[in-house]
């Protein structure tokens, strides 16, 4: 399956002087990554990434993306936009024969696995920007406020569903 965001790069042109590698997400594709991601819209995604080979079978990945999008707030239910900015850094590594070398319990990067001789920096991206968004959205100046019933002074039973006739 072809991800919304791809940009392969062939790992056989990376070397240890490095490059970095400027790419931005097209209309069609923020609209294909925002229902992937069950956000109102993305408005801009771009990133700056560097690719760096550090050994045989090891290539380095740091970068910085940013994207504005749109998604609905969780208080207020009306949707607002928000920008996200993120640096990245992830390690490709040709196989499991070159991930056992690598210190796993080092939270300084991420692993991945190079596919096909090829490093899908587009997906990497997006895959950056789906753990940047905020899992319950708010603006700033929102906050959420519990109505609380008054104390009950008689020592009557209370219906359970009383609290429903409220949400009219």
């Amino acid at each position: 399956m072809q991800p919304e965001f791809s940009r392969l790069i062939s790992t056989e042109h990376i070397d240890s002087a490095g490059k970095t590698h400027e790419i931005t997400a097209s209309p069609a594709e923020c609209e294909a990554l925002a229902q992937r991601f069950s956000l109102e819209g993305i408005l801009h995604l771009s990133a700056s990434i560097f690719l760096q080979r550090e050994s045989a079978g090891r290539i380095k990945a740091s970068g910085t993306f940013t994207a504005q999008i749109i998604q609905k707030s969780a208080i207020s239910l009306e949707p607002f936009s928000s920008t996200i900015c993120e640096d990245f850094t992830t390690l490709f590594t040709e196989g499991e024969e070159y991930a056992e070398e690598i210190d796993i319990d080092s939270d300084k990067e991420d692993i991945d696995f190079i596919s096909e001789g090829r490093i899908d920096i587009g997906e990497l991206t997006a895959e950056y920007l789906a753990l940047a968004i905020p899992l319950f959205p708010r603006q700033e100046d929102e906050t959420f406020t519990y109505k609380n019933e008054p104390e009950d002074t008689e020592n009557t039973q209370k219906n359970p569903f009383a609290v429903l006739k409220d949400l009219k």
